[in-house]
């Protein structure tokens, strides 16, 4: 009865509009009053807007007359650009259909990558095209007597020139980039590459002066990532020295580097800190620093100018051009985070830059102070050193890795006192008396507390600095004897330098030395992935030594994506094949479930496409945009199909013609709550894009699927099911046509045999 109209005057629908409004308002009230603890006047803007609301929707609901389709102005619209585009595709059903299936592969090939979907094709050329190592058999038979009868060393040289040089593919989909490169000259130009260089090309490209500018991968795969990285307005800058740097080169460095962060004109303060606090649970040495730098809010940073193709027109011409396409552009995190790395640039320093919530739950997490890392296990640490200084160098050639450390674990000096046993006995001294000396002069002791209000200082006894500085010195520090007499250090100790571990780090019962880096223009597991692909190379080709007993191991954020993406490959099959199996249920035709699932997929592509344009990561949060996109297409394609079927359930077409009718009308009935369905959900997902405040980082990735997806919905999805609906049942009229022709024929053949 909801949809019979109300026969009530404007005075009569005022009134109640009023009334309902009023108590609304003071209901929305009573009820923050009682939910939480706001002041009498307080909640009030909220109630009253809730009034308004509640007001204007009983008197649209009182006054309005559901117009029929000939009446209203939105319908008659949507129905002259529906309806001949319907029309035209059920003629052209086969041009029509490869529109979403061109959609369908693109975005399967932006989600998974070229080298992935074309992989057979790339087996195939490979497998036709001439190998350029092969030698003819008529020129194998002439070369191998040489190889034989020479002996020696030019036998042996001979043999290795007739050796055919290892076969290079001939297409590598998986490698397929643009570069552009310099000439010698200074000149350049733009190419495409279609496979992996080989040493001997890219030897040959250095020695002509060639040189990479920039390199763009082509439609690698959407990279994946945990979580999309919240923007926290803040750095971390954690620099390390070298081992055996000391605390005044340690507070020099960092008050250098502090200035140089505050000179950039976004950042609002900086703090440095060295050390650690006297905790076993913060084993930092002096050598490790922190400086969190603080960035003004993004209103504050500077401008750059942007050069328009209307730059230079008039200004009352360009002005509104520049509405839509500004002559300048606010510059970017990105841009801050390059020129504070070119600012704190120092020899011997070993940077690396995150945020501070990210990491400390990275550092508990993997006890890494960057993104992502190697562990290398082995059990002498001067081993593990140099495998992960070697390893160091071999991932600064991966696109993406920055801020590459391997720990420097052996060289932090030592002073080492050695007793002599015969010398203390001679002279009459315990070891526990020169010990002693040796604990108060130079580390010195602490002998009690003062008290100072709340406050407590310690008061430590030891010699001056300019007695315990040098060895020399420190071998003239006095040791008592049994007799009462002083001795120098020097007659019972020897004292040298040495060179030790600055920590010692174990995990599994086996000493670990770390090699950290972070990413910046790419996803971490991508990063991951190629980072050791290139140590497996460099250990097939002998580049990297890794003595039996060690082994590294990658550790980092992105093992939470590779739990999730576990969970998910479980989540989301199981998701999408409950939803054909309830399609499947809920239709008398069992083949009107794969054509709404044919345009599910669709939209899905259209997801993936929207991804690749914004250049996204594929993450736990797009992959919940993703299942909210696959239950509104799911919906419009249920809508449209249930009224299909019912019309089809009495219809009894006599021609192809008919058919199409009866589909065009049903999709005129069906178009306005399908595109209802796909405008709300777009433009409530919309204000996400708008937004630029702290969150909206993560937001919109969730997002980005359902727009996208939906953006295919409203332009092609929803001719998918009327579509292939028509099909099928004109193929289903056919198919009797043929069978009452040829029925008569086998009726009038049988008597005559």
């Amino acid at each position: 009865f909801l949809f019979y109209p109300v026969k009530w005057n404007k005075r009569v629908a005022w009134t109640l509009a009023g009334v309902l409004g009023a108590a609304s308002a003071f209901a929305t009230h009573a009820v923050l009053m009682w939910t939480t603890k706001m002041g009498h006047y307080s909640g009030w803007p909220t109630s009253i807007a809730v009034g308004v609301i509640i007001a204007l929707a009983v008197v649209r609901m009182t006054r309005e007359r559901f117009l029929p389709m000939e009446e209203n102005v939105v319908s008659r619209r949507v129905s002259r650009v529906y309806e001949p585009a319907l029309r035209w595709i059920l003629a052209h059903k086969k041009t029509f259909l490869l529109i979403p299936l061109t959609i369908l592969f693109f975005g399967i090939t932006i989600w998974l990558g070229v080298g992935t979907v074309l992989k057979p094709v790339e087996k195939l050329v490979n497998a036709l095209a001439p190998r350029s190592g092969d030698i003819p058999v008529a020129e194998r038979s002439k070369l191998a007597p040489a190889a034989h009868t020479n002996g020696g060393a030019a036998g042996a040289a001979q043999g290795d020139r007739n050796v055919a040089p290892p076969w290079t593919p001939l297409v590598e989909f998986d490698q397929l980039r643009w570069q552009t490169v310099r000439r010698a000259d200074g000149s350049s130009h733009r190419r495409m590459l279609w496979r992996r260089q080989t040493d001997s090309e890219q030897q040959r490209e250095i020695a002509a002066g060639l040189s990479v500018v920039r390199e763009r991968r082509i439609l690698p795969g959407i990279g994946r990532e945990f979580m999309p990285p919240l923007d926290e307005g803040s750095f971390l800058y954690m620099p390390s020295l070298l081992p055996q740097a000391g605390l005044g080169p340690a507070v020099q460095v960092n008050s250098i580097q502090d200035r140089a962060i505050a000179s950039v004109p976004e950042v609002e303060s900086v703090v440095g800190k060295l050390g650690r606090a006297e905790s076993a649970l913060d084993p930092a040495p002096i050598s490790m620093m922190e400086s969190i730098i603080i960035l003004k809010t993004e209103d504050q940073w500077r401008q750059f100018p942007v050069k328009r193709w209307f730059s230079g027109w008039p200004a009352w011409i360009k002005k509104p051009l520049a509405f839509f396409a500004p002559e300048t552009r606010k510059i970017t995190k990105g841009e801050i985070l390059t020129e504070l790395q070119q600012k704190t640039a120092i020899p011997g320093v070993l940077p690396t830059f995150l945020q501070p919530i990210q990491t400390r739950l990275v550092m508990l997490q993997t006890g890494f102070r960057a993104m992502m890392g190697v562990k290398i296990y082995g059990s002498d640490l001067k081993e593990i050193e140099r495998i992960g200084l070697q390893i160091e160098q071999l991932l600064k050639q991966v696109p993406g890795a920055t801020d590459i450390v391997a720990d420097r674990i052996v060289g932090k000096p030592y002073i080492e006192f050695e007793i002599d046993r015969d010398r203390i006995a001679r002279y009459g001294v315990n070891i526990r008396d020169v010990q002693d000396v040796i604990e108060i002069a130079i580390g010195g002791m602490n002998l009690m507390e003062s008290v100072e209000g709340r406050e407590r200082y310690p008061i430590r006894v030891r010699y001056l600095r300019e007695f315990r500085e040098d060895i020399p010195e420190l071998e003239k520090i006095l040791v008592p004897t049994s007799t009462g007499a002083q001795i120098p250090l020097a007659q019972v100790v020897t004292i040298k330098s040495v060179l030790g571990p600055q920590e010692i780090k174990g995990e599994r019962g086996l000493l670990v030395g770390y090699v950290t880096m972070n990413t910046r223009d790419r996803d971490e597991i991508g990063v991951v992935e190629d980072a050791e692909a290139t140590l497996q190379a460099a250990l097939r080709e002998g580049k990297l030594k890794l003595p039996a007993g060690y082994y590294w191991e990658w550790s980092g954020q992105f093992e939470s994506q590779k739990r999730a993406a576990a969970r998910m490959q479980i989540l989301v099959p199981v998701t999408l094949f409950i939803m054909i199996v309830m399609l499947y249920l809920g239709f008398k035709r069992w083949w009107i479930a794969p054509i709404i699932y044919f345009g599910i997929l669709t939209s899905a592509a259209g997801g993936f496409i929207m991804l690749a344009w914004w250049g996204a990561n594929l993450s736990v949060a797009v992959w919940v945009g993703f299942l909210v996109l696959f239950g509104v297409a799911d919906d419009d394609g249920v809508v449209i199909s249930t009224y299909l079927e019912s019309i089809f359930d009495k219809l009894k077409p006599n021609s192809v013609q008919e058919i199409r009718e009866a589909v065009v009308q049903a999709g005129l009935k069906r178009i306005r709550p399908c595109l209802m369905t796909l405008s709300t959900t777009v433009f409530g997902l919309m204000p996400i894009f708008w937004t630029h405040g702290r969150g909206s980082d993560v937001m919109q990735p969730m997002a980005i699927p359902s727009v996208g997806g939906l953006a295919v919905s409203l332009c092609v999805t929803i001719f998918i099911a009327p579509t292939l609906f028509c099909a099928v049942e004109e193929w289903k009229w056919k198919r009797a046509q043929r069978r009452l022709l040829s029925s008569p024929s086998d009726q009038h053949a049988a008597p005559s045999a």
